[in-house]
């Protein structure tokens, strides 16, 4: 019982602890001078440093890359190191003191998809070097900024040797999991009230009227806090559910994240987020086959409550059919309207204009190159993954995707079904279908680079893919 009061008391002062430094960084970020924050984040840096509780730390530095609250996000918590050349965010120099961390340690995980970390590895290298070769402008800024798109992936190396125990991410997951809530309670604070925190953050001039309503519900009201925070805790919620073995989590508060999750993708009118979290969600329960009667009730009274709110709030009853009038859009391309009723322009426009320059060179495409500098386009990703790294790059991620899942699939298989684990592995399959489905339709997710924003949760993926399979075997008390 002891035992337990303090894993619950250490949680709760972990989740103070994060909220008291991401209240003290938004300030710093937003309302001081850029020598004071940069003196803020250097602190934090050399605490991370000296520390040894890397789940929380991860989780801190994911936040400020990803926001906290509506606030903080991608570029705003940088430091200028280099003079002359684009600043460079803490969650940067936070991947790379990992990075030395772990070279001075001695720590060697089961990585089962080790080979084809490294295969993809050195593309990553070839198509520097490939881009280089097609023509690359002799800047030191710009190859400033493709480092900075490279540096995140070492995360990939440096987490499972950081963060490598169930336990490790079960701490990892409940901090995830408040800043989870936490957007949610900002995504309804806007819809409410038509106000954006990254407006006001913007330290733009409120006398020239900058600061009015930027947001109309159910016409512009696209809003997701938190994309890659969201994407990751609703794994971990799924994960969690699944694995029949002792946790930090009631499956309650599990059930309550998991459609906290699916409130903000459909609050948010994103059609790719929310037939991706459908099918995540339904087809994860019907695995995990554990939901109970009184679950089920607290669900249903959650439900109601949303239900309710749209009935007699406007803005609520608004968007809500904003969210179902874009589902159904795709209704006109199913009959041949492939803009689905002029809301689907990368078919149309931004596809080809990819897809003509990743003609010129099909096989490797054009590498880090100005060619694909200027051509760029997550809004297609697949297109994007073409043209940056050809057909024999995008072979092998989806190679590596496919022998993942075959891995994942032939654990639950042959596990027994009183092996704890043997649920979780199901699951990782869903959600990696579901994930690509966002990754298609929505905005690229997966790419032989990306900033840590983006790198941070596919990271948190497969490291525990890792773990799991590496401890799937070992009996469990």
């Amino acid at each position: 019982m002891s035992t337990a009061r303090n894993i619950g008391s250490s949680a709760l002062f972990e989740k103070i602890k994060l909220v008291a430094l991401a209240i003290i960084t938004i300030f710093a970020a937003h309302f001081t001078s850029e020598v004071v924050a940069s003196v803020w984040y250097v602190i934090l840096l050399i605490q991370y440093a000296r520390s040894k509780n890397e789940a929380f730390w991860f989780v801190f530095f994911f936040i400020t890359t990803d926001g906290f609250f509506g606030f903080l996000g991608l570029y705003s918590t940088v430091i200028k190191a280099i003079p002359g050349l684009p600043g460079i965010e803490i969650a940067q120099f936070y991947i790379l003191i990992s990075l030395i961390k772990v070279l001075k340690q001695r720590q060697k995980p089961r990585i089962f998809f080790n080979n084809w970390l490294t295969l993809m590895c050195v593309y990553c290298i070839f198509l520097f070097g490939f881009g280089m070769i097609i023509g690359l402008t002799a800047d030191l800024s710009i190859y400033f900024k493709i480092i900075k798109t490279l540096i995140p992936l070492t995360l990939f190396y440096t987490l499972p040797r950081l963060i490598y125990t169930v336990e490790d991410n079960e701490r990892m997951f409940s901090l995830l999991f408040m800043v989870t809530i936490f957007a949610l309670v900002a995504q309804l604070m806007t819809l409410f009230t038509g106000f954006d925190p990254k407006i006001y953050t913007a330290k733009i001039d409120a006398s020239n009227g900058d600061l009015e309503n930027k947001i109309e519900v159910g016409r512009n009201f696209r809003v997701i806090y938190n994309t890659g925070i969201v994407i990751i805790s609703l794994f971990g919620a799924l994960y969690m559910l699944a694995l029949r073995k002792r946790h930090l989590f009631s499956d309650g508060y599990l059930y309550i994240l998991t459609m906290a999750c699916f409130a903000i993708a459909f609050l948010s009118a994103t059609r790719g987020w929310i037939i991706s979290f459908s099918f995540i969600i339904i087809v994860s329960l019907l695995v995990i086959q554990k939901i109970k009667g009184n679950h089920l009730l607290v669900l249903g009274l959650i439900l109601g409550v949303f239900i309710v709110a749209g009935m007699f709030n406007k803005k609520v009853n608004t968007q809500i059919q904003y969210s179902i009038d874009r589902l159904f859009t795709l209704n006109s391309l199913v009959e041949g309207d492939q803009t689905a009723g002029g809301t689907l322009i990368r078919l149309t426009e931004r596809s080809p204009r990819v897809m003509k320059v990743w003609r010129k060179s099909p096989v490797f495409g054009v590498g880090f190159s100005n060619d694909y500098l200027e051509y760029a386009d997550g809004h297609v990703a697949n297109q994007n993954i073409l043209l940056h790294a050809g057909i024999v790059g995008f072979a092998i991620m989806i190679l590596f995707f496919l022998s993942f899942c075959l891995k994942m699939a032939f654990s639950f298989i042959n596990l027994p079904a009183t092996n704890p684990y043997k649920k979780t592995f199901p699951v990782f399959i869903i959600f990696l279908i579901g994930w690509y489905f966002i990754h298609s339709t929505s905005g690229q997710q997966f790419a032989y680079y990306g900033l840590p924003a983006q790198i941070f949760p596919v990271a948190v993926f497969l490291n525990l893919g890792a773990i799991t399979y590496g401890i799937r075997n070992i009996p469990v008390e």
